[in-house]
């Protein structure tokens, strides 16, 4: 279910459609069923990870933080949950990007593959490795 929504979120974002129930019928007609799944690679490659970095992170911070008697302050909760979130985004930030580019191809891409490595590939040919951090 939440595969086709994002899929219509990003396309509209993009300018493609007047509204989610026109992108998703759009979508079915041009591609299928497969089509509200498109970009789904990149973002489970992304989503896994970014939950184990930042859980990680997250720990670690609240254990260097802790008092001695085992409390911690509401106030380094909240920036250790920041930081963790912030790293996480920015490791798993490219991952969105290619994303994105599945999901909405600009012009230059459409009629390639639509795959993760094309699109990774797209991203690098037109803007370069700081392409990968676009929007972040």
């Amino acid at each position: 279910v939440v595969a086709p929504l994002t899929l219509a979120k990003t396309q509209l974002e993009a300018g493609h459609g007047t509204s989610t129930f026109a992108v998703l019928r759009e979508v079915q007609r041009t591609s299928g069923l497969g089509g509200y799944f498109r970009g789904i690679g990149p973002t489970l490659i992304r989503d896994a990870p970014a939950s184990g970095i930042y859980l990680a992170m997250y720990r670690f911070l609240c254990d260097r933080a802790t008092r001695a008697d085992g409390s911690l302050s509401p106030t380094w909760r909240f920036l250790s949950g920041g930081v963790a979130g912030a790293a996480a985004a920015a490791i798993t930030h490219p991952f969105d990007v290619v994303k994105t580019v599945l999901q909405a191809p600009p012009q230059g891409f459409r009629g390639e593959p639509q795959r993760f490595v094309p699109a990774l590939q797209y991203v690098l040919r037109t803007a370069g490795w700081k392409g990968l951090l676009r929007g972040f």
